[in-house]
């Protein structure tokens, strides 16, 4: 999210004229793979599985439409899958974004 709204930020200030010093193309992010998350649109719980069991600590977030952290129950499943329980959350669009070590992965979802 916070990538996404950086660049966002960043076409305006291009679109103004002024020069920020800021270089787009040199922004590294190191994306990781092989990751599902489902069911989409979700009701009451979503879940996220690794194609492999993830050989460190992984940081599972659900984020909102507007960028705010939700404190979410992070059940896991097995040793390459989780499942966050949504019903206490109100329908909407919302993120999850995994973090492992500098790699991040982020996937917007709807909550029915």
């Amino acid at each position: 999210m916070a990538v996404l709204l950086l660049l966002v930020g960043t076409l305006g200030l291009v679109a103004s004229g002024k020069d920020t010093g800021f270089d787009p193309d040199k922004i590294s992010v190191n994306v990781l793979q092989g990751i599902e998350v489902y069911p989409t649109p979700a009701t009451d719980f979503i879940k996220i599985k690794f194609e492999e069991t993830p050989d460190s600590e992984v940081k599972i977030q659900l984020i909102s439409f507007i960028g705010n952290k939700m404190e979410a129950n992070l059940e896991k499943l097995e040793s390459n899958e989780y499942k966050i329980n949504l019903r206490a959350f109100p329908a909407g669009h919302y993120y999850i974004l995994v973090t492992q070590g500098e790699s991040k992965f982020m996937k917007k979802f709807i909550k029915r």
